[in-house]
């Protein structure tokens, strides 16, 4: 049901902020959405830790760019 609401916005970008993030590569996690909306996936949070400068470290938050967080564990 979720993937089917991503599938009607064809430009929307998916972001991981589930736990999973914490133990899993990006590419494990890709494997449990659909081969479209995997597609989709921009890229995960990063741990607080590991966040040195949100100008950089977090490419994925530009200005003006329409990406959506998504928690499959929520």
């Amino acid at each position: 049901m979720l993937e089917s609401a991503f599938r009607q916005v064809p430009e929307l970008k998916l972001v991981i902020t589930s736990t999973w993030r914490l133990h899993s590569p990006l590419e494990q996690l890709q494997q449990r959405f659909s081969a479209d909306v995997a597609a989709r996936i921009a890229g995960a949070t990063p741990k607080y830790c590991d966040l040195n400068d949100v100008s950089t470290d977090a490419g994925w938050l530009r200005a003006g760019s329409r990406v959506s967080c998504m928690s499959p564990d929520a």
